[in-house]
């Protein structure tokens, strides 16, 4: 876990009066639990009630989960962009079949806590659905803008279908930014081939399925 994306402003106090608050109850309960020998010996060597203990499943807790909810935004002002996003992909990409700038579909897969976000993407072809490549984000950065509106700039690597010709492994760069109300992300992305194009994808269902379809 790391804080990268919290206000510290607002975490340092908010560790403090935990921890206030916490080593009564923690000390009350390492006294209720010292007049049990059974308790007493299994404690010795879990200490799951002490202040460190506590105070680490909380935030623990926060991370993962109560960052999503509104009452976490004075801590964790991010928005949540768990889930399935399906759109297109257009790139200046020339087909040699048709002569024209491709465009592909595009499904985007978000995994996120307060302090972690990955990007997996899948592309294939429009008409027949048949998975082409996928990529991976190796880093990633969430910003928010003078405007409010946040923007994901990652790095990925992507691996081509092994009976797409046309295709090689390649890294590049891609930003998006999200836009709440209808809960899209677009952007464009950038690669060491030489290519560029921009991406539209909208926001489908929460469970991920690691696949183009």
């Amino acid at each position: 876990m790391n804080f990268k994306y919290y206000k510290i402003s607002v975490l340092i106090p908010l560790i403090l009066i935990l921890t206030l608050l916490i080593t009564p109850f923690s000390n009350w309960l390492e006294s209720e639990i010292s007049k049990s020998e059974n308790w007493k010996d299994i404690y010795s060597y879990v200490g799951a009630f002490s202040t460190i203990s506590i105070l680490t499943f909380i935030l623990y807790l926060i991370n993962n989960f109560l960052w999503k909810w509104q009452i976490s935004k004075p801590l964790v002002d991010l928005p949540n962009l768990n889930g399935r996003y399906e759109g297109t992909l257009n790139s200046t990409y020339i087909d040699p079949s048709s002569q024209q700038q491709t465009q592909k579909k595009c499904v985007l897969e978000i995994k996120q806590t307060a302090s972690y976000i990955k990007i997996n993407s899948y592309y294939g072809d429009l008409n027949s659905n048949n998975q082409s490549s996928c990529s991976t984000s190796v880093s990633e950065e969430i910003i928010k803008s003078s405007n409010d509106i946040f923007e994901i700039f990652y790095i990925y690597t992507n691996d081509a279908n092994s009976l797409e010709t046309q295709l090689h492994n390649h890294k590049g760069t891609c930003s998006l930014k999200y836009y709440p109300d209808i809960k899209t992300l677009e952007g464009e992305y950038y690669n060491q081939r030489g290519y560029q194009g921009t991406i539209k994808v909208s926001f489908t269902q929460e469970k991920t399925l690691g696949r183009l379809n």
